[in-house]
């Protein structure tokens, strides 16, 4: 297997020898079969199910470039072995996009002060009502894409309501409620009353 050079460090490397066997690694570079030095070749064993293990983190120096490596394990009679590639190509790969918080934008349907009063308001042919995300989102691991956003509905608990990444920017158009707000950032909150965060 190929490791980035930053993950190698906390890499385990695993072999099967019978519980309570005293067991060592070995290093060796593949490059001109060199010996790594060590700070310890001891491997532990997992519980007492015969697996032992040793880690990376036991290198005296970290590689920082392309190194390919053969680790031997033995308790002095049986060894096993594996190679472990760290560094090369897999660094030019870009980390994901990082995961954002959502906020629950709510609207309140049971009030009866002019806000919203029926879900059908909200779905009027005649007016435009949605939250408009003018860019893509990685959210809690879900794809957000750009565009025009309607409202869901929650009959539990009379809500209207969007889920949309914090951080965000949105334009909010209500147009049957009379309000219009553009740039507008998504509250860094789990849950959000609409009107109170337009008016914040």
């Amino acid at each position: 297997m190929r490791y980035k050079l930053s993950e190698l460090a906390t890499l385990p490397v695993v072999g099967k020898f019978t519980t309570l066997d005293t067991v060592t690694i070995s290093i060796y570079d593949l490059s001109d079969g060199s010996v790594i030095a060590l700070d310890s070749n001891e491997c532990s064993e997992i519980g007492v199910t015969g697996y032992f293990t040793w880690d990376f983190s036991n290198l005296t120096d970290q590689p920082t470039e392309f190194t390919r490596y053969l680790w031997i394990m033995s308790n002095g009679s049986i060894e096993v072995s594996g190679q472990v590639d760290a560094g090369g190509w897999v660094e030019s790969i870009p980390d994901l996009p990082p995961v954002a918080d959502t906020c629950k934008i709510t609207v309140n349907l049971s009030e009866a002060d002019g806000k919203v009063s029926f879900p059908d308001d909200l779905f009027s042919p005649n007016y435009q009502n949605h939250i408009k995300l003018g860019a893509n989102f990685y959210g809690n691991s879900r794809y957000y894409r750009l565009g025009e956003y309607k409202p869901s509905f929650d009959s539990l608990t009379g809500q209207a309501f969007w889920v949309l990444p914090q951080g965000a920017t949105v334009d909010v158009i209500l147009e049957s409620y009379g309000i219009e707000s553009k740039g507008a950032v998504v509250p860094a909150s789990a849950t959000v009353d609409l009107y109170a965060w337009l008016n914040s």
